[in-house]
């Protein structure tokens, strides 16, 4: 585990002026970011210790004084790791657009960036040379028409051109304890395009989202990598029974271990959704599993099925907010609910959220999503008169 020294980082006094403005705290074990997620903020640390995640590489800790999360900012890709409060923490949170308010405050800000990415580059290359990452492979230059499941049925795998830029794991099952190896795409090859007001990013070459869920070949269980790799037996026994019920719905046996096209996308999120649902905490989960779905329909003109998808994650995120969970996501999840139920046609429910997330008692510290909570909520106001004149 490497950890930054608080040395290198940012002079913390010339930061206190922005408190006010960009502060931001996060409780013990709280999770800041996941991999997978839209990256709309970077943080520097003022208090407490954060970990960091990522796939393939030695977990980091962050120090007060020191920047995480900047580099899939600046560089306009998602979250490639996981980054968690390890104890109660403050931090200040900046946007692309307002680094220039942390960078007049401290100049030294560029060089600090600079810095933090060559140690991390250096330490990757150091464990490389050593035979370290031992969880990572190159893929195999193997390009098959199609893969046969343990059922014997063909599941809808098709060859990439992105085969070199893909990297596996191996995992046992914690159900039928089959050993099994989930794919993964490389950080340098995710290339992010546009992005669509609910988060969508529309990607230029392979989508992450397609490998984000791990799915047992053999009993089909599944889930987001992050709780697969942590499952208890009581968390088995009470999605079992959903689970079988989504398997008969389609009882073709697909292989998850290899390349992915956006049926089979589609099929492990399907598949994931009986882990998490009516589970504690589950329904974010939920809301993120039919948000995929949507986005998938989204990109091939499903429009019927995107609208069925898009208002179940409403309804999930929904739930997610009126429960604990929305401490900390409070403003997102308000402001995906409206931006949802605006897509979906429904102005009134959209006004309602909107509002409901420029509430918030953190709205102002959220100012990568303030912005775009009063544009939409101008935008669904705009649309509800209109509609109620007609």
């Amino acid at each position: 585990m490497a950890v930054a020294s608080p040395s290198k980082g940012l002079d913390l006094m010339k930061l206190f002026a922005l408190r006010e403005q960009f502060g931001t705290t996060f409780k013990k074990g709280d999770v800041i970011y996941s991999a997978g997620q839209a990256a709309d903020q970077f943080y520097v640390l003022m208090k407490g210790h954060v970990e960091l995640k990522r796939e393939g590489f030695p977990s980091e800790v962050v120090e007060p004084g020191h920047v995480f999360g900047e580099v899939e900012v600046f560089a306009r890709i998602a979250r490639t790791g996981t980054a968690t409060a390890t104890d109660d923490a403050n931090a200040l949170a900046f946007t692309s657009e307002t680094a220039e308010n942390l960078a007049e405050a401290t100049p030294s800000f560029a060089l600090v960036v600079i810095r933090h990415a060559c140690e991390r580059l250096a330490r990757a290359e150091q464990q490389l040379a050593s035979g370290g990452f031992k969880t990572e492979e190159a893929a195999e230059p193997v390009n098959p028409n199609h893969f046969v499941g343990p059922g014997g049925e063909i599941g809808p795998v098709t060859s990439v051109p992105y085969a070199k830029d893909m990297y596996k794991k191996e995992q046992k099952c914690p159900n039928c304890r089959t050993t099994f190896h989930p794919w993964d795409i490389k950080s340098t090859a995710i290339n992010a395009g546009d992005r669509d007001t609910d988060d969508r990013i529309v990607y230029n070459g392979p989508d992450p989202n397609w490998y984000i869920v791990w799915v047992c070949p053999n009993c089909q269980l599944a889930a987001y990598s992050v709780d697969f790799i942590k499952m208890t037996s009581v968390q088995l026994a009470r999605c079992k029974d959903a689970l079988e019920a989504v398997k008969n719905e389609d009882p073709t046996v697909y292989n998850f271990s290899f390349y992915r096209d956006e049926d089979l996308a589609l099929r492990s999120y399907q598949l994931a959704i009986p882990f998490y649902d009516g589970a504690k905490g589950g329904a974010e989960k939920c809301a993120s599993l039919y948000h995929r779905m949507a986005w998938i329909e989204r990109g091939r003109g499903g429009t019927e099925k995107e609208l069925e998808y898009l208002a179940k994650a409403a309804d999930y995120y929904e739930q997610a907010f009126t429960s604990s969970d929305a401490a900390q996501q409070g403003v997102r999840w308000a402001y995906l609910i409206g931006d949802l139920s605006m897509r979906c046609g429904d102005y009134q429910r959209a006004v309602k959220w909107f509002t409901t997330a420029a509430a918030q008692p953190d709205f102002k510290t959220q100012t990568g999503l303030e912005k775009r909570v009063r544009d939409r909520w101008a935008e669904a106001n705009d649309k509800l008169r209109a509609a109620k004149a007609g």
